[in-house]
């Protein structure tokens, strides 16, 4: 099967090799034709600059062109949402951030609520886990937990809404690698918690209806 191209920009190889004349090959070494594992991968992809126009980011030094994809993603949702989405971005780095940018524009009831379940639940039972390692059995393992030392259905519910609202794309998200939860009904296909209103059997707790942001 041949490689998923990427949404934009594009994949390369290139080395560190030099021309007589003291200029680097670049991508164009012959030593990188065919299946040699000659240099190394890079991306390309032009983003936007602070005064409007567009500018190139480039980066190589990536193993593989499966790590070269990654990191291309991660440059286009950081992109997407304005946040930073770097591997070593923890889930409390993400909503804090998530948390600042929404400040300004939503009601300040509706911020209020999500500051209180970010500081409350969600950073203290997932804040210091990698972003680029969470999982949906996380959150059903707090989920469960929740329901055992009898929190209401109703709180568990604006909880993960709450997370579920917080910026991302789902194709490009660690909790979109295969691995989600059974479903009942149609789900917000939003940030990184999205799977935490899904229905989990056993639980009793059926699929909650995402609350709107306003």
């Amino acid at each position: 099967m041949a490689p998923r191209p990427p949404e934009r920009g594009r994949l390369y190889r290139r080395c560190g090799c030099r021309r007589p004349d003291g200029r680097q090959f670049g991508a164009s070494c012959p030593k990188l034709k065919g299946r040699s594992r000659h240099g190394s991968w890079a991306f390309a992809v032009d983003l936007p600059s602070a005064d409007g126009t567009r500018r190139p980011l480039c980066r190589s030094g990536f193993p593989t062109r499966k790590a070269a994809y990654a990191a291309l993603e991660r440059a286009l949702r950081s992109e997407r949402t304005g946040l930073n989405c770097d591997d070593d971005l923890t889930v409390a780095g993400y909503l804090t951030e998530w948390l600042r940018t929404k400040q300004e524009t939503l009601r300040p009831t509706t911020f209020v609520r999500y500051r209180d379940h970010v500081h409350n639940d969600l950073l203290p039972a997932f804040g210091r886990t990698l972003l680029a390692d969470l999982r949906p059995r996380h959150i059903t393992v707090w989920r469960e937990a929740e329901v055992a030392r009898g929190r209401g259905r109703t709180a568990i519910y604006r909880i993960g809404a709450t997370l579920s609202s917080a910026p991302g794309d789902r194709r490009a998200h660690p909790l979109d690698r295969g691995q989600s939860l059974p479903v009942r009904g149609d789900l917000p296909a939003r940030g990184p918690g999205a799977d935490l209103l899904e229905s989990h059997p056993g639980s009793g707790i059926p699929a909650a209806q995402p609350q709107p942001v306003r």
